[in-house]
C-alpha cells in the first residue's frame, strides 16, 4: 500500500487502512464478522487463522473483489464503499493472489515488472526476495 493518494498529505497518526465493525462474506453467506483494524504508515499487519476463517474474503472485500456486508473501510483518510478493484488498485491498495500466476517464458524480472505500476523500484521487492536476483535471468517457471 502507498502512504498516501498523489496530493494528499498523510500524518503520521493517519490510518493508511481502518476497518472498523467490518463483515465480509459471500453471497447470502457471512464468513466474518465485526472485524475492527488501523494500520498505521510503514506498520506490518498479519492476518491468522485456520482454513475457512474468513482471511481471503477479507482480502478480497478490502481489494474491492466482494462487497462489504457490513462496517466502513477507510483508505488513506478516505471511507470507500462498494469499491472496485480498479479504484482501490488506484487509491494503493492491491490484493496479489497466492496462486502462481506466473509467465513462465518470462523471467522473474519480468514477471514482476509486468505486476509493477509504471516506473516502479523494484529493489525494495529484490531485497526482501534476494533468490529472486540469483535467478534474475531464469525462466520464471
Amino acid at each position: 500500500m502507498r502512504e498516501a493518494s498523489p496530493g494528499t498529505t498523510l500524518g503520521s497518526d493517519t490510518p493508511v487502512l481502518d476497518c472498523e465493525g467490518l463483515d465480509v462474506g459471500y453471497g447470502k453467506v457471512t464468513v466474518a464478522r465485526d472485524i475492527n483494524f488501523t494500520l498505521k504508515p510503514k506498520a506490518v499487519l498479519t492476518i491468522l487463522g485456520p482454513n475457512g476463517a474468513g482471511k481471503t474474503t477479507l482480502l478480497m472485500t478490502l481489494a474491492g473483489f466482494l462487497p462489504a456486508r457490513a462496517g466502513k473501510i477507510t483508505l488513506n483518510g478516505t471511507p470507500v464503499r462498494g469499491s472496485s478493484p480498479r479504484r482501490m488498485n488506484q487509491a494503493g491498495l492491491v490484493l496479489i493472489p497466492d496462486f502462481r500466476a506466473l509467465f513462465t517464458e518470462l523471467t522473474p524480472i519480468q514477471n514482476l515488472k509486468l505486476a509493477a505500476r509504471r516506473g516502479a523500484d523494484l529493489d525494495p521487492v529484490l531485497e526482501l526476495f534476494p533468490a529472486l536476483r540469483r535467478r534474475e535471468k531464469g525462466p520464471g517457471g
